[in-house]
Protein backbone atom coordinates (compact mmCIF):
# COMPACT_ATOMS: atom_id res chain seq x y z
CA UNK A 1 0.00 0.00 0.00
CA UNK A 2 0.88 3.69 -0.13
CA UNK A 3 2.25 3.92 3.40
CA UNK A 4 5.63 5.59 2.79
CA UNK A 5 7.31 2.77 4.68
CA UNK A 6 10.04 1.98 5.42
CA UNK A 7 11.22 5.51 6.15
CA UNK A 8 14.71 6.46 7.31
CA UNK A 9 15.51 10.08 8.12
CA UNK A 10 18.66 11.65 9.52
CA UNK A 11 19.78 15.14 10.45
CA UNK A 12 23.37 16.26 11.00
CA UNK A 13 24.40 19.92 11.41
CA UNK A 14 27.98 21.19 11.40
CA UNK A 15 27.99 24.71 12.84
CA UNK A 16 31.05 26.94 13.20
CA UNK A 17 30.59 30.41 14.75
CA UNK A 18 33.09 33.14 15.56
CA UNK A 19 32.19 36.47 17.22
CA UNK A 20 34.37 39.43 18.21
CA UNK A 21 33.40 42.32 20.52
CA UNK A 22 35.22 45.65 20.77
CA UNK A 23 34.23 48.57 22.99
CA UNK A 24 35.54 52.04 22.21
CA UNK A 25 34.13 55.13 23.87
CA UNK A 26 30.36 55.24 23.46
CA UNK A 27 30.45 52.47 20.81
CA UNK A 28 30.07 48.72 21.34
CA UNK A 29 31.13 46.97 18.13
CA UNK A 30 30.38 43.35 17.28
CA UNK A 31 31.59 41.37 14.28
CA UNK A 32 31.10 37.75 13.43
CA UNK A 33 30.58 34.98 10.96
CA UNK A 34 29.01 31.55 10.78
CA UNK A 35 29.28 28.49 8.57
CA UNK A 36 26.63 25.79 8.64
CA UNK A 37 26.47 22.54 6.72
CA UNK A 38 23.14 20.80 7.11
CA UNK A 39 22.81 17.19 6.00
CA UNK A 40 19.36 15.59 5.97
CA UNK A 41 19.49 12.31 4.02
CA UNK A 42 16.38 10.20 3.90
CA UNK A 43 14.85 7.14 2.31
CA UNK A 44 11.11 7.31 1.77
CA UNK A 45 9.15 5.42 -0.85
CA UNK A 46 5.42 6.06 -1.42
CA UNK A 47 4.48 2.52 -2.49
CA UNK A 48 7.45 0.18 -2.14
CA UNK A 49 5.32 -2.98 -2.23
CA UNK A 50 2.92 -1.81 -4.88
CA UNK A 51 -0.68 -0.72 -4.59
CA UNK A 52 -3.82 -1.75 -6.45
CA UNK A 53 -7.04 0.28 -6.36
CA UNK A 54 -10.41 -1.12 -7.33
CA UNK A 55 -13.24 1.31 -8.00
CA UNK A 56 -16.87 0.88 -9.02
CA UNK A 57 -16.43 2.15 -12.57
CA UNK A 58 -16.86 -1.25 -14.24
CA UNK A 59 -19.50 -2.69 -11.91
CA UNK A 60 -21.98 0.16 -11.50
CA UNK A 61 -25.14 1.02 -13.40
CA UNK A 62 -24.49 4.38 -15.11
CA UNK A 63 -28.18 5.24 -14.91
CA UNK A 64 -28.41 4.68 -11.15
CA UNK A 65 -26.28 6.57 -8.66
CA UNK A 66 -24.43 4.90 -5.79
CA UNK A 67 -24.25 1.51 -7.46
CA UNK A 68 -21.33 -0.79 -8.12
CA UNK A 69 -18.91 -2.39 -5.72
CA UNK A 70 -15.13 -2.21 -5.41
CA UNK A 71 -14.97 -5.81 -4.20
CA UNK A 72 -16.77 -6.94 -7.34
CA UNK A 73 -14.19 -5.06 -9.42
CA UNK A 74 -11.47 -6.88 -7.51
CA UNK A 75 -13.07 -10.25 -8.25
CA UNK A 76 -13.15 -9.33 -11.94
CA UNK A 77 -9.51 -8.28 -11.78
CA UNK A 78 -10.36 -4.77 -13.00
CA UNK A 79 -7.68 -2.50 -11.59
CA UNK A 80 -8.64 1.17 -11.24
CA UNK A 81 -5.94 3.45 -12.62
CA UNK A 82 -6.01 6.13 -9.92
CA UNK A 83 -3.52 5.26 -7.20
CA UNK A 84 -2.51 1.90 -8.67
CA UNK A 85 1.26 2.10 -8.73
CA UNK A 86 4.61 0.86 -7.50
CA UNK A 87 7.64 3.04 -6.79
CA UNK A 88 11.38 2.66 -6.30
CA UNK A 89 13.80 5.20 -4.90
CA UNK A 90 17.46 5.63 -4.02
CA UNK A 91 18.72 6.86 -0.68
CA UNK A 92 18.65 10.67 -1.10
CA UNK A 93 21.63 12.36 0.60
CA UNK A 94 20.33 15.92 0.67
CA UNK A 95 22.37 18.78 2.10
CA UNK A 96 22.83 22.53 1.95
CA UNK A 97 25.47 25.03 3.05
CA UNK A 98 25.18 28.52 4.51
CA UNK A 99 27.65 31.33 5.20
CA UNK A 100 26.72 34.50 7.07
CA UNK A 101 28.65 37.56 8.23
CA UNK A 102 27.59 40.57 10.28
CA UNK A 103 28.79 43.85 11.77
CA UNK A 104 26.94 45.81 14.44
CA UNK A 105 27.41 48.99 16.45
CA UNK A 106 25.45 49.77 19.62
CA UNK A 107 26.06 53.50 19.94
CA UNK A 108 25.08 55.30 23.15
CA UNK A 109 24.68 58.77 21.64
CA UNK A 110 23.53 60.38 24.89
CA UNK A 111 22.46 59.17 28.31
CA UNK A 112 18.92 58.96 26.93
CA UNK A 113 19.44 57.84 23.32
CA UNK A 114 20.93 54.58 22.03
CA UNK A 115 21.21 53.61 18.36
CA UNK A 116 21.68 50.10 16.97
CA UNK A 117 23.16 49.94 13.47
CA UNK A 118 24.08 46.70 11.73
CA UNK A 119 24.40 44.81 8.47
CA UNK A 120 24.16 41.06 7.84
CA UNK A 121 25.07 39.14 4.68
CA UNK A 122 23.78 35.63 4.03
CA UNK A 123 24.87 33.17 1.35
CA UNK A 124 22.83 29.97 1.33
CA UNK A 125 22.99 27.21 -1.24
CA UNK A 126 20.06 25.46 -2.88
CA UNK A 127 19.49 21.90 -1.71
CA UNK A 128 22.11 19.60 -3.20
CA UNK A 129 22.59 15.84 -3.27
CA UNK A 130 26.02 14.53 -2.26
CA UNK A 131 26.23 12.01 -5.10
CA UNK A 132 24.38 14.17 -7.60
CA UNK A 133 21.40 11.81 -7.46
CA UNK A 134 18.72 14.37 -8.17
CA UNK A 135 17.23 15.85 -11.30
CA UNK A 136 15.09 18.85 -12.19
CA UNK A 137 12.72 19.57 -15.05
CA UNK A 138 13.61 22.93 -16.61
CA UNK A 139 10.47 23.88 -18.52
CA UNK A 140 11.26 27.59 -18.22
CA UNK A 141 14.12 27.22 -20.71
CA UNK A 142 11.95 25.93 -23.53
CA UNK A 143 8.21 25.50 -23.14
CA UNK A 144 7.96 23.27 -26.24
CA UNK A 145 11.02 21.15 -25.40
CA UNK A 146 11.57 21.10 -21.63
CA UNK A 147 14.87 19.74 -20.36
CA UNK A 148 15.40 17.08 -17.70
CA UNK A 149 18.61 18.25 -16.01
CA UNK A 150 20.78 15.53 -14.41
CA UNK A 151 23.78 17.06 -12.57
CA UNK A 152 27.41 16.04 -12.45
CA UNK A 153 28.05 12.99 -10.27
CA UNK A 154 28.93 9.35 -10.34
CA UNK A 155 25.35 8.48 -11.34
CA UNK A 156 24.95 11.15 -14.00
CA UNK A 157 24.55 8.41 -16.63
CA UNK A 158 21.86 6.52 -14.70
CA UNK A 159 19.49 4.91 -17.22
CA UNK A 160 16.03 6.26 -17.76
CA UNK A 161 13.06 3.87 -17.98
CA UNK A 162 13.12 2.01 -21.32
CA UNK A 163 10.17 3.84 -22.83
CA UNK A 164 10.87 7.30 -21.41
CA UNK A 165 11.70 8.62 -24.87
CA UNK A 166 8.47 7.15 -26.22
CA UNK A 167 6.41 8.60 -23.40
CA UNK A 168 8.07 12.02 -23.60
CA UNK A 169 9.56 12.44 -27.09
CA UNK A 170 9.78 16.24 -26.75
CA UNK A 171 11.65 16.21 -23.44
CA UNK A 172 15.41 16.68 -23.84
CA UNK A 173 17.88 15.23 -21.34
CA UNK A 174 20.99 17.13 -20.18
CA UNK A 175 23.61 15.17 -18.23
CA UNK A 176 26.75 16.12 -16.31
CA UNK A 177 26.73 19.90 -16.86
CA UNK A 178 24.92 21.35 -13.83
CA UNK A 179 26.48 21.18 -10.35
CA UNK A 180 25.12 18.91 -7.65
CA UNK A 181 22.95 21.85 -6.53
CA UNK A 182 21.51 22.12 -10.08
CA UNK A 183 20.38 25.71 -9.52
CA UNK A 184 22.33 28.96 -9.15
CA UNK A 185 23.02 30.46 -5.73
CA UNK A 186 21.34 33.70 -4.68
CA UNK A 187 24.24 36.02 -3.75
CA UNK A 188 22.37 39.27 -3.10
CA UNK A 189 21.09 38.80 0.45
CA UNK A 190 22.13 41.91 2.41
CA UNK A 191 20.04 42.58 5.50
CA UNK A 192 20.32 45.96 7.28
CA UNK A 193 19.39 46.28 10.96
CA UNK A 194 18.38 49.60 12.53
CA UNK A 195 17.06 50.29 15.99
CA UNK A 196 16.79 52.96 18.67
CA UNK A 197 15.75 53.44 22.28
CA UNK A 198 15.00 56.88 23.75
CA UNK A 199 14.02 57.81 27.30
CA UNK A 200 11.51 60.65 26.98
CA UNK A 201 11.48 61.17 30.73
CA UNK A 202 12.10 59.05 33.77
CA UNK A 203 9.96 55.92 33.53
CA UNK A 204 8.93 56.45 29.89
CA UNK A 205 10.86 54.90 26.99
CA UNK A 206 10.13 54.58 23.28
CA UNK A 207 11.75 51.94 21.07
CA UNK A 208 11.73 51.13 17.38
CA UNK A 209 13.49 48.81 14.96
CA UNK A 210 13.64 47.76 11.31
CA UNK A 211 15.35 44.88 9.55
CA UNK A 212 15.38 42.68 6.45
CA UNK A 213 15.50 38.92 7.03
CA UNK A 214 16.08 36.18 4.45
CA UNK A 215 14.93 32.60 4.08
CA UNK A 216 16.22 29.87 1.78
CA UNK A 217 15.12 26.66 0.12
CA UNK A 218 13.45 24.40 2.66
CA UNK A 219 12.52 20.75 2.27
CA UNK A 220 9.07 21.02 3.85
CA UNK A 221 7.30 17.69 3.95
CA UNK A 222 9.76 16.34 1.36
CA UNK A 223 8.38 18.69 -1.32
CA UNK A 224 9.42 19.12 -4.01
CA UNK A 225 12.42 16.82 -3.48
CA UNK A 226 14.32 16.63 -6.74
CA UNK A 227 15.83 13.31 -5.70
CA UNK A 228 12.42 11.77 -6.39
CA UNK A 229 12.66 12.54 -10.10
CA UNK A 230 13.54 9.99 -12.75
CA UNK A 231 15.99 8.33 -13.17
CA UNK A 232 16.58 8.19 -9.40
CA UNK A 233 12.99 7.50 -8.48
CA UNK A 234 10.73 5.52 -10.77
CA UNK A 235 7.00 5.16 -10.47
CA UNK A 236 4.91 2.84 -12.59
CA UNK A 237 1.16 3.40 -12.74
CA UNK A 238 -1.41 0.89 -13.82
CA UNK A 239 -4.08 2.19 -16.20
CA UNK A 240 -7.52 0.64 -15.93
CA UNK A 241 -8.94 -1.30 -18.84
CA UNK A 242 -11.24 0.52 -21.24
CA UNK A 243 -12.99 0.00 -24.55
CA UNK A 244 -9.72 0.62 -26.41
CA UNK A 245 -7.77 -2.03 -24.50
CA UNK A 246 -6.85 -5.20 -26.43
CA UNK A 247 -9.21 -7.20 -24.26
CA UNK A 248 -10.77 -5.21 -21.43
CA UNK A 249 -12.44 -8.30 -20.01
CA UNK A 250 -9.25 -10.23 -19.23
CA UNK A 251 -8.21 -9.99 -15.58
CA UNK A 252 -5.45 -7.42 -15.18
CA UNK A 253 -4.83 -8.34 -11.58
CA UNK A 254 -2.89 -11.49 -12.50
CA UNK A 255 -0.54 -9.60 -14.82
CA UNK A 256 1.05 -7.48 -12.08
CA UNK A 257 3.00 -4.34 -12.83
CA UNK A 258 5.15 -3.78 -15.91
CA UNK A 259 8.87 -4.12 -15.23
CA UNK A 260 10.87 -0.84 -15.10
CA UNK A 261 8.52 0.84 -17.55
CA UNK A 262 6.01 3.67 -17.58
CA UNK A 263 2.44 2.93 -18.56
CA UNK A 264 1.60 5.05 -21.60
CA UNK A 265 0.69 7.83 -21.41
CA UNK A 266 2.97 8.27 -18.42
CA UNK A 267 1.05 10.26 -15.78
CA UNK A 268 3.96 11.02 -13.48
CA UNK A 269 4.75 14.14 -11.49
CA UNK A 270 7.97 15.94 -12.36
CA UNK A 271 9.63 17.85 -9.54
CA UNK A 272 11.48 21.11 -9.99
CA UNK A 273 12.29 24.48 -8.54
CA UNK A 274 12.38 27.68 -10.55
CA UNK A 275 15.72 28.58 -12.10
CA UNK A 276 17.39 31.91 -11.20
CA UNK A 277 15.41 31.72 -7.99
CA UNK A 278 15.75 34.46 -5.34
CA UNK A 279 15.34 33.53 -1.69
CA UNK A 280 12.35 34.75 0.34
CA UNK A 281 12.74 37.96 2.32
CA UNK A 282 10.69 39.67 5.00
CA UNK A 283 10.85 43.35 5.99
CA UNK A 284 10.03 43.71 9.70
CA UNK A 285 9.51 46.83 11.79
CA UNK A 286 8.12 47.69 15.21
CA UNK A 287 7.54 50.62 17.53
CA UNK A 288 6.47 50.66 21.19
CA UNK A 289 6.22 52.93 24.19
CA UNK A 290 6.80 51.64 27.70
CA UNK A 291 5.68 53.40 30.89
CA UNK A 292 6.40 52.48 34.50
CA UNK A 293 3.22 52.89 36.56
CA UNK A 294 4.64 52.19 40.01
CA UNK A 295 3.96 49.20 42.25
CA UNK A 296 6.39 47.19 40.06
CA UNK A 297 3.96 47.53 37.16
CA UNK A 298 4.79 48.41 33.55
CA UNK A 299 2.42 49.31 30.69
CA UNK A 300 3.52 48.80 27.08
CA UNK A 301 1.73 49.78 23.86
CA UNK A 302 3.15 48.86 20.48
CA UNK A 303 2.82 48.30 16.77
CA UNK A 304 4.35 45.44 14.75
CA UNK A 305 4.47 45.23 10.98
CA UNK A 306 6.00 43.01 8.33
CA UNK A 307 5.95 42.59 4.57
CA UNK A 308 7.03 39.36 2.88
CA UNK A 309 8.22 39.16 -0.71
CA UNK A 310 9.39 36.29 -2.91
CA UNK A 311 7.70 33.80 -0.58
CA UNK A 312 7.83 30.13 -1.51
CA UNK A 313 4.89 28.74 -3.47
CA UNK A 314 4.49 25.01 -4.07
CA UNK A 315 2.17 24.53 -7.03
CA UNK A 316 1.55 22.76 -10.35
CA UNK A 317 2.17 25.17 -13.25
CA UNK A 318 0.96 22.48 -15.64
CA UNK A 319 -2.54 22.14 -14.22
CA UNK A 320 -5.16 22.02 -17.00
CA UNK A 321 -7.07 25.21 -17.65
CA UNK A 322 -10.81 25.10 -17.10
CA UNK A 323 -13.08 24.18 -20.01
CA UNK A 324 -16.89 23.86 -19.77
CA UNK A 325 -17.11 21.54 -22.80
CA UNK A 326 -17.67 17.90 -21.85
CA UNK A 327 -15.16 15.28 -22.95
CA UNK A 328 -12.27 17.65 -23.70
CA UNK A 329 -8.98 15.88 -23.05
CA UNK A 330 -7.19 17.38 -20.05
CA UNK A 331 -3.75 16.94 -21.67
CA UNK A 332 -4.67 19.42 -24.41
CA UNK A 333 -5.42 22.02 -21.73
CA UNK A 334 -2.00 21.91 -20.09
CA UNK A 335 0.62 24.59 -20.66
CA UNK A 336 3.58 22.23 -21.18
CA UNK A 337 2.20 20.01 -23.92
CA UNK A 338 5.39 17.94 -24.09
CA UNK A 339 4.49 16.29 -20.76
CA UNK A 340 1.12 14.94 -21.86
CA UNK A 341 -1.02 14.45 -18.77
CA UNK A 342 1.86 14.74 -16.32
CA UNK A 343 1.91 17.44 -13.70
CA UNK A 344 4.78 19.48 -12.30
CA UNK A 345 5.49 19.90 -8.60
CA UNK A 346 7.37 23.20 -8.56
CA UNK A 347 8.67 25.46 -5.82
CA UNK A 348 8.84 29.08 -6.92
CA UNK A 349 9.19 32.42 -5.16
CA UNK A 350 6.48 34.88 -6.13
CA UNK A 351 4.30 34.91 -3.01
CA UNK A 352 3.73 37.93 -0.79
CA UNK A 353 2.33 38.73 2.63
CA UNK A 354 1.68 41.60 5.02
CA UNK A 355 1.04 41.70 8.75
CA UNK A 356 0.00 44.59 10.97
CA UNK A 357 -0.67 44.33 14.68
CA UNK A 358 -1.44 46.54 17.67
CA UNK A 359 -0.24 45.18 21.00
CA UNK A 360 -0.97 46.15 24.59
CA UNK A 361 0.64 44.60 27.65
CA UNK A 362 0.55 45.29 31.37
CA UNK A 363 2.90 43.41 33.65
CA UNK A 364 3.33 43.38 37.42
CA UNK A 365 6.55 41.86 38.62
CA UNK A 366 6.36 39.67 41.70
CA UNK A 367 5.84 41.64 44.90
CA UNK A 368 3.54 41.32 47.90
CA UNK A 369 2.68 37.79 46.80
CA UNK A 370 1.27 38.80 43.41
CA UNK A 371 2.52 38.61 39.84
CA UNK A 372 0.51 38.97 36.64
CA UNK A 373 0.89 39.55 32.92
CA UNK A 374 -1.99 40.52 30.65
CA UNK A 375 -1.61 41.07 26.91
CA UNK A 376 -3.88 41.79 23.98
CA UNK A 377 -3.08 41.69 20.25
CA UNK A 378 -5.15 42.84 17.33
CA UNK A 379 -3.53 41.55 14.17
CA UNK A 380 -4.30 41.03 10.50
CA UNK A 381 -2.27 38.71 8.28
CA UNK A 382 -2.78 38.75 4.50
CA UNK A 383 -1.10 36.51 1.94
CA UNK A 384 -1.58 34.77 -1.38
CA UNK A 385 0.41 31.62 -0.59
CA UNK A 386 -0.32 30.34 2.92
CA UNK A 387 2.37 27.75 3.65
CA UNK A 388 3.90 25.06 1.49
CA UNK A 389 2.38 22.39 3.71
CA UNK A 390 -1.11 23.82 4.19
CA UNK A 391 -3.22 26.60 2.83
CA UNK A 392 -1.51 26.73 -0.57
CA UNK A 393 -2.04 29.13 -3.46
CA UNK A 394 -5.79 28.60 -3.79
CA UNK A 395 -7.76 28.03 -6.98
CA UNK A 396 -5.88 30.26 -9.45
CA UNK A 397 -2.35 28.86 -9.44
CA UNK A 398 -1.53 30.69 -12.69
CA UNK A 399 -2.31 34.09 -11.13
CA UNK A 400 -2.04 33.85 -7.38
CA UNK A 401 -2.12 37.63 -6.87
CA UNK A 402 -5.90 37.26 -7.17
CA UNK A 403 -5.75 34.95 -4.15
CA UNK A 404 -4.42 37.70 -1.84
CA UNK A 405 -6.67 37.55 1.22
CA UNK A 406 -6.79 36.53 4.88
CA UNK A 407 -4.07 34.04 5.76
CA UNK A 408 -5.14 30.65 7.07
CA UNK A 409 -3.06 31.43 10.18
CA UNK A 410 -4.66 34.86 10.71
CA UNK A 411 -5.81 35.38 14.31
CA UNK A 412 -7.60 38.73 14.47
CA UNK A 413 -7.92 39.07 18.27
CA UNK A 414 -5.98 37.32 21.02
CA UNK A 415 -5.86 38.00 24.75
CA UNK A 416 -3.83 36.07 27.33
CA UNK A 417 -3.78 36.76 31.07
CA UNK A 418 -1.63 34.84 33.53
CA UNK A 419 -1.25 35.31 37.28
CA UNK A 420 0.47 33.92 40.34
CA UNK A 421 -0.91 34.72 43.79
CA UNK A 422 0.36 33.55 47.15
CA UNK A 423 -2.56 33.49 49.57
CA UNK A 424 -1.76 35.78 52.55
CA UNK A 425 -2.37 33.15 55.21
CA UNK A 426 0.64 32.92 57.51
CA UNK A 427 0.65 31.99 61.19
CA UNK A 428 3.29 31.86 63.87
CA UNK A 429 1.98 28.49 64.99
CA UNK A 430 3.88 26.00 62.81
CA UNK A 431 1.13 23.37 62.96
CA UNK A 432 -1.58 25.82 61.89
CA UNK A 433 0.65 27.36 59.24
CA UNK A 434 1.47 23.90 57.85
CA UNK A 435 -2.24 23.37 57.18
CA UNK A 436 -3.55 26.83 56.25
CA UNK A 437 -0.44 28.70 55.08
CA UNK A 438 1.75 28.22 52.01
CA UNK A 439 -0.99 28.15 49.36
CA UNK A 440 -0.42 29.52 45.84
CA UNK A 441 -2.91 29.98 42.98
CA UNK A 442 -1.89 30.16 39.31
CA UNK A 443 -3.91 30.63 36.17
CA UNK A 444 -3.71 31.27 32.43
CA UNK A 445 -6.80 32.60 30.66
CA UNK A 446 -6.76 32.58 26.84
CA UNK A 447 -9.28 34.16 24.49
CA UNK A 448 -8.83 34.28 20.73
CA UNK A 449 -10.88 34.43 17.58
CA UNK A 450 -10.84 31.50 15.17
CA UNK A 451 -8.72 30.74 12.14
CA UNK A 452 -9.95 31.58 8.67
CA UNK A 453 -10.78 28.68 6.38
CA UNK A 454 -11.74 28.11 2.76
CA UNK A 455 -15.03 26.96 1.31
CA UNK A 456 -14.98 24.47 -1.54
CA UNK A 457 -17.55 22.84 -3.77
CA UNK A 458 -18.29 19.33 -4.98
CA UNK A 459 -18.75 18.38 -8.59
CA UNK A 460 -17.41 21.51 -10.30
CA UNK A 461 -17.76 20.75 -14.02
CA UNK A 462 -14.77 21.41 -16.28
CA UNK A 463 -12.61 22.73 -13.44
CA UNK A 464 -9.42 21.35 -11.93
CA UNK A 465 -7.83 21.65 -8.51
CA UNK A 466 -9.30 23.79 -5.75
CA UNK A 467 -12.61 25.40 -6.69
CA UNK A 468 -14.52 27.72 -4.39
CA UNK A 469 -18.26 28.39 -4.75
CA UNK A 470 -19.98 31.51 -6.04
CA UNK A 471 -21.53 33.97 -3.60
CA UNK A 472 -25.27 34.45 -3.91
CA UNK A 473 -25.91 38.09 -4.77
CA UNK A 474 -26.36 40.22 -1.67
CA UNK A 475 -25.30 37.45 0.74
CA UNK A 476 -22.26 36.98 2.98
CA UNK A 477 -21.36 33.35 3.78
CA UNK A 478 -19.25 34.44 6.74
CA UNK A 479 -22.26 35.88 8.58
CA UNK A 480 -23.95 33.88 11.30
CA UNK A 481 -27.21 32.17 10.29
CA UNK A 482 -30.47 33.71 11.45
CA UNK A 483 -30.56 31.61 14.62
CA UNK A 484 -26.97 32.42 15.56
CA UNK A 485 -23.85 30.30 15.25
CA UNK A 486 -23.96 26.76 16.62
CA UNK A 487 -22.25 23.44 15.89
CA UNK A 488 -25.36 22.48 13.92
CA UNK A 489 -24.84 25.43 11.54
CA UNK A 490 -21.82 27.67 11.86
CA UNK A 491 -22.42 29.92 8.85
CA UNK A 492 -25.11 30.66 6.27
CA UNK A 493 -24.79 27.73 3.88
CA UNK A 494 -27.45 29.20 1.56
CA UNK A 495 -25.19 32.17 0.79
CA UNK A 496 -23.10 30.21 -1.75
CA UNK A 497 -23.84 28.20 -4.87
CA UNK A 498 -21.94 26.01 -7.32
CA UNK A 499 -20.06 28.02 -9.99
CA UNK A 500 -20.91 27.74 -13.67
CA UNK A 501 -19.22 24.98 -15.65
CA UNK A 502 -15.58 25.70 -16.46
CA UNK A 503 -15.31 28.67 -14.12
CA UNK A 504 -13.85 29.39 -10.72
CA UNK A 505 -16.06 30.60 -7.89
CA UNK A 506 -16.03 34.29 -7.01
CA UNK A 507 -15.85 33.73 -3.25
CA UNK A 508 -12.60 35.11 -1.85
CA UNK A 509 -9.78 33.03 -0.43
CA UNK A 510 -10.09 32.18 3.28
CA UNK A 511 -13.26 34.21 3.69
CA UNK A 512 -14.86 32.34 6.60
CA UNK A 513 -13.82 32.45 10.24
CA UNK A 514 -13.82 29.38 12.46
CA UNK A 515 -14.81 28.88 16.11
CA UNK A 516 -13.04 30.93 18.80
CA UNK A 517 -11.02 29.56 21.70
CA UNK A 518 -11.91 30.11 25.36
CA UNK A 519 -9.59 28.33 27.76
CA UNK A 520 -8.72 28.64 31.44
CA UNK A 521 -5.91 26.60 32.97
CA UNK A 522 -5.75 26.68 36.76
CA UNK A 523 -3.47 25.23 39.40
CA UNK A 524 -3.27 25.25 43.20
CA UNK A 525 0.01 24.57 45.04
CA UNK A 526 0.61 23.86 48.73
CA UNK A 527 4.11 23.96 50.20
CA UNK A 528 5.14 21.82 53.19
CA UNK A 529 8.50 23.21 54.24
CA UNK A 530 10.94 20.91 56.02
CA UNK A 531 13.71 23.46 56.46
CA UNK A 532 15.14 26.43 54.56
CA UNK A 533 16.54 24.20 51.79
CA UNK A 534 13.94 21.46 51.42
CA UNK A 535 10.20 21.29 50.98
CA UNK A 536 7.40 19.15 49.56
CA UNK A 537 4.94 20.73 47.15
CA UNK A 538 1.46 19.30 46.55
CA UNK A 539 0.17 20.36 43.12
CA UNK A 540 -3.37 20.15 41.72
CA UNK A 541 -3.63 21.27 38.09
CA UNK A 542 -6.54 21.52 35.72
CA UNK A 543 -6.29 22.21 32.00
CA UNK A 544 -9.43 23.78 30.53
CA UNK A 545 -10.98 24.06 33.98
CA UNK A 546 -14.42 25.11 32.71
CA UNK A 547 -14.38 22.33 30.08
CA UNK A 548 -15.13 24.89 27.36
CA UNK A 549 -15.55 23.11 24.02
CA UNK A 550 -12.71 23.84 21.58
CA UNK A 551 -14.37 23.19 18.23
CA UNK A 552 -12.64 22.41 14.96
CA UNK A 553 -13.67 24.25 11.82
CA UNK A 554 -16.98 23.16 10.27
CA UNK A 555 -17.39 21.15 7.10
CA UNK A 556 -16.41 23.46 4.27
CA UNK A 557 -17.35 21.63 1.06
CA UNK A 558 -20.60 22.67 -0.53
CA UNK A 559 -22.61 19.63 -1.50
CA UNK A 560 -21.18 17.46 1.27
CA UNK A 561 -23.40 16.23 4.09
CA UNK A 562 -21.41 18.08 6.77
CA UNK A 563 -21.38 21.47 5.01
CA UNK A 564 -21.50 24.14 7.73
CA UNK A 565 -21.64 21.45 10.43
CA UNK A 566 -19.08 21.10 13.24
CA UNK A 567 -18.47 17.43 13.98
CA UNK A 568 -15.34 17.41 16.15
CA UNK A 569 -13.26 19.27 18.71
CA UNK A 570 -9.56 20.05 18.79
CA UNK A 571 -7.30 17.25 19.97
CA UNK A 572 -6.51 17.03 23.69
CA UNK A 573 -8.68 20.00 24.67
CA UNK A 574 -11.18 18.34 27.04
CA UNK A 575 -10.82 19.15 30.74
CA UNK A 576 -7.93 17.31 32.32
CA UNK A 577 -7.03 17.05 36.02
CA UNK A 578 -3.71 15.95 37.41
CA UNK A 579 -2.17 15.87 40.88
CA UNK A 580 1.46 15.50 41.88
CA UNK A 581 3.73 15.57 44.90
CA UNK A 582 7.07 17.26 44.30
CA UNK A 583 10.18 17.24 46.48
CA UNK A 584 12.26 20.40 46.09
CA UNK A 585 15.75 20.92 47.49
Amino acid sequence: GSNWLPTQEYNNVLDFIQNVSWNKGSHAFKFGGEFRQIRFPFFQVPSPRGQFNFNVGRTNDPSISNTGDGMASWLLGDVGGTGSRITTQNFISSFKEAWSFYAQDDWKVTSKLTLNIGLRYELTSPIGEEQGRQASLDWHRNLLNPVLVIPKGKDQDAPLPPNFATAFPLVDVERGIASKFIHDWDKTNFGPRLGFAYEIKEGTVIRGAYGIFYGAEENEGGNPNRGENVPFNQEVRFDSANANSPNPFISQFADGFPVNSFTLPAPISFRTTAYFRKWPLVNKWNFNIQRALGWNTVLELGYIGSKGNRLTVLYDPNRPVNDPRPGVDSASRRMVQALGNSGISEANNFGRSTYHAFTAKIEKRFSNGLQFLSSYTWGHALTDVGTTLAGGPGQRTNNISIEYANANFDIRHRSVTSFLYELPFKFENRAVNAIIGGWQMNGIYTLQTGNYFNLGTNGAVGSFGTVRPDVVSGQDPNLAPSGGRSPAQWFDTAAVTKPAAGTFGNLGNYSNIGPPIFNFDYSLFKDFRINERMKFQLRAESFNLWNSPQFNNPGATQGAGDFGLITSTRDRTARNWQMALRFMF
